[in-house]
Formats: structure tokens, C-alpha cells, sequence
């Protein structure tokens, strides 16, 4: 393989691998979030609060939950698009493991 696309590839590969860290990243994010809610929804869902909500009587604080954190409503994706970003990872690793085989076989 000459150097210009053994260079090529590396570039090809550098990006592909920062874009699986890039959607790693956001997807346990997103994972952190889902947790967080989930807990509060296990242990006591009638205190779970929604800022920036679409009505609101989303919004709306009891005053004995003043000082509550609230979870954001925009905070976590809609399911769709946390499974296309899992398809997308998916194929950026599929993708960074054929050009390391490329890499490798020249």
C-alpha cells in the first residue's frame, strides 16, 4: 500500500473513531438521564418534576417539592432516536473494524 492511502485511511479511520466517541458519549448521556428518572419514578413518582414541559400543568411545583431537582421534558430523545443512534454506533464500529483490517493487510 503506498503512502498516500495508507494516509488516507488512517484519516478515514480517525474520523470513524471519533464519531463512535461522539455517540458513545451522548448515548450513555442519554443512559444517565433514563437511570435518574427511573429511580425517582421507582422510589416516588408522585415527586417527580418536569421543567420546560409543553403544558404547564407539566411544570407545575408543589410547594412541598419546592427545591426538587426537576427533570427537563426535552432531556431525553424520543426512543426513535435513541435506537438510531445505537444503529449508528453500530455501524461506525463496523465500519472503523474494515479499515483497520485494511490497515493490517497492507
Amino acid at each position: 500500500m503506498d503512502a498516500q492511502t495508507r494516509g488516507k485511511l488512517l484519516i478515514q479511520k480517525e474520523e470513524v473513531d471519533a464519531t463512535i466517541q461522539r455517540l458513545t458519549t451522548n448515548l450513555k448521556e442519554v443512559g444517565n438521564r433514563l437511570a435518574d428518572l427511573g429511580n425517582d419514578l421507582k422510589h416516588a413518582p408522585e415527586n417527580v418534576l418536569f421543567s420546560g414541559a409543553p403544558h404547564d400543568e407539566f411544570n407545575h411545583f408543589p410547594a412541598n417539592l419546592s427545591g426538587k431537582q426537576a427533570h427537563h421534558w426535552g432531556s431525553i430523545p424520543a426512543l426513535e432516536s435513541i435506537a438510531q443512534g445505537i444503529l449508528d454506533l453500530r455501524m461506525a464500529h463496523h465500519q472503523s473494524q474494515g479499515l483497520q483490517r485494511q490497515l493490517e493487510a497492507r
